[in-house]
């Protein structure tokens, strides 16, 4: 029955990703995808393992990019370029992964409360909700999408676990929990307490004190699996000058959006979000989804006599859908400027993300098996008749290449892009101009040869005549150590753009730079590994139906 509906949803859904198979690539706000995937296939090339450090980034002065955005895209996008995908396909690949498994992944969740009909509609709203087509082909948002792809995942296993105690439910829900923790912090910051209701929701519905421990075990493993990540971004927040990221354009007050931009528009554009009504881009719910919800909530009162817990579910989501859609107004403002966290999520309109989720889940509810399969075809085809057009990028590249991707002034100007992201605090000023591919002598008089530079390791040899200062076209960042004939140097960073500089008294120098684990990075990457081996025997054993991990 699952294959069924599994290739009903795939012919059903081609308006929504055919256009990822185009031969080239596509236009989109944030144009660094194919970037950042080198950048990642450079560090694990260089056995920089996790990736922290991208060198070519802020104009090829370097960036700890990774140690604070989301790694697990990446990470799976350099697999599919290990199977010899160039990196604009690998990326396509990754969206097209991300908009497919948001489908998947609802239909296996609301499969378990609407039955296949039911969970074929959820898994087609939330496919084609609007704000999908504007994560993937307006705003290039990778990271976001694949939250997206995770939560029904991350919900399912939460459910699973409330109906039974099983130890693989727990693997299940720590291991789409832990990429969850991986992907995407904004997302985190707005998941968070709608996922807490929802567990609240099963804990009352169950009243089982044990699931609490249950919970607990799958959290404790998802941020063990996500350590190595996770826990460097969050308690290394105050190297960077994280200011920059709610600073001006990113001021969450000039992103809210009208009840009109969220109910009744209906116009498509490619802009951005400006403040004001005028968007180039558009933030609507979706006429059809808004349409469902309202049935949704009509036609719970058959569950009122018969099945009470369904009736309270429909509610709960019903009124989760408000609360998510309220954050993206003005009349929200209040919370925002309560929660000072909030600001970090930069635009209120991100919330149309839990908004599309929810609405998509509890629609669902509409469909069951009395109705009859012509009713519920016509329905099916609705959203796509609907939404289709939605489903492309304003600009196409038929002839666009990782060698043109990665060259010349394409490569330039990516590099200049996304400067300010991770700007360390001992950089009092952004590179403005492309890195220069020497050592650079501040002071004294001095001579650099042999430069190299690669992810996490840059030589030069160096004859100094007087006393003098040599900074490295590299931006400081902790982990990076220097060393002369294996005695490591103290790092002075430059004052402006806090380069790696240190003092060289007059004679001869092989100056090697290694980019290394910190303590703390290393005691994150081992909570990792010891998650890691645990979960994989856990599974092993429980795939040889041993029962020492299951537990009633």
């Amino acid at each position: 029955m699952f294959k069924k509906y599994l290739i009903i949803f795939l012919i059903l859904t081609i308006p929504a990703w055919w256009y990822l198979l185009r031969p080239g690539y596509f236009s989109m706000h944030d144009d660094l995808q194919v970037m950042r995937l080198w950048q990642m296939d450079k560090c694990l090339m260089d056995g920089q393992i996790p990736c922290r450090y991208s060198p070519d980034m802020a104009w090829g002065y370097g960036q700890a990019m990774f140690n604070y955005y989301s790694a697990f895209p990446y990470y799976l996008g350099a697999i599919l370029v290990k199977f010899s995908l160039s990196y604009i396909t690998a990326v396509k690949a990754l969206f097209l992964i991300s908009l497919l498994g948001s489908g998947i992944g609802m239909y296996i969740f609301a499969r378990e409360f609407w039955g296949n009909r039911g969970a074929l509609f959820s898994a087609l709203l939330y496919v084609y909700a609007p704000y999908h087509a504007l994560d993937i082909y307006v705003r290039g948002a990778l990271a976001e999408s694949f939250a997206l792809m995770l939560l029904p995942f991350v919900w399912h296993g939460l459910y699973l676990l409330s109906t039974k105690r099983r130890w693989k439910y727990v693997l299940y829900t720590s291991i789409s929990l832990g990429f969850l923790f991986m992907t995407h912090n904004i997302s985190l910051v707005m998941f968070a307490p709608f996922t807490v209701i929802w567990t609240a929701y099963l804990f009352l519905k169950t009243k089982r004190a044990s699931l609490l421990i249950d919970y607990g075990f799958a959290l404790i493993l998802a941020f063990g699996l996500s350590a190595f990540f996770l826990f460097p971004a969050f308690f290394e927040r105050n190297l960077i000058q994280t200011e920059l990221f709610i600073d001006e354009y990113y001021d969450f007050h000039a992103h809210f959006v009208s009840l009109k931009q969220l109910f009744f528009e209906r116009s498509w554009g490619f802009g951005g979000s400006v403040f004001g009504p005028e968007d180039g881009m558009s933030f609507q719910i979706g006429w059809f989804h808004s349409l469902t919800a309202v049935l949704a909530a009509l036609l719970s009162l058959k569950f009122w006599k018969k099945d009470k817990t369904k009736f309270a579910l429909i509610w709960v989501l019903l009124l989760g859908v408000s609360l998510s859609t309220f954050m993206t107004h003005g009349r929200s403002s209040f919370i925002w400027q309560s929660l000072p966290f909030l600001e970090f999520v930069q635009f209120p309109w991100r919330f149309l993300g839990i908004s599309i989720f929810l609405l998509s889940f509890v629609s669902g509810s509409v469909l069951n098996s009395k109705i009859s399969k012509a009713i519920v075809a016509m329905v099916l085809v609705v959203p796509i008749l609907l939404y289709h057009g939605y489903f492309r990028a304003e600009h196409h590249y038929p002839n666009e290449t990782d060698i043109s991707k990665l060259t010349g002034r394409n490569l330039i100007k990516q590099q200049g892009s996304a400067v300010l992201d991770y700007l360390p605090k001992t950089a009092s000023t952004n590179p403005k101009a492309l890195a220069p591919n020497h050592a650079l002598v501040l002071t004294g008089e001095a001579e650099t040869l042999n430069f190299t530079k690669k992810s996490n390791y840059f030589f030069f040899d160096a004859k100094v005549y007087t006393a003098a200062e040599i900074a490295v076209p590299v931006i400081y960042f902790p982990g990076w150590n220097v060393y002369l004939e294996n005695e490591k140097q103290q790092i002075i960073p430059t004052r402006e753009l806090g380069l790696i500089s240190l003092n060289l008294e007059p004679g001869t120098y092989m100056v090697r730079g290694f980019f290394e684990e910190t303590r703390f990075r290393a005691l994150a990457d081992l909570f990792t590994i010891i998650t890691f081996i645990f979960v994989v025997i856990s599974g092993i054993w429980i795939k040889n139906k041993k029962k020492i991990f299951d537990y009633t």
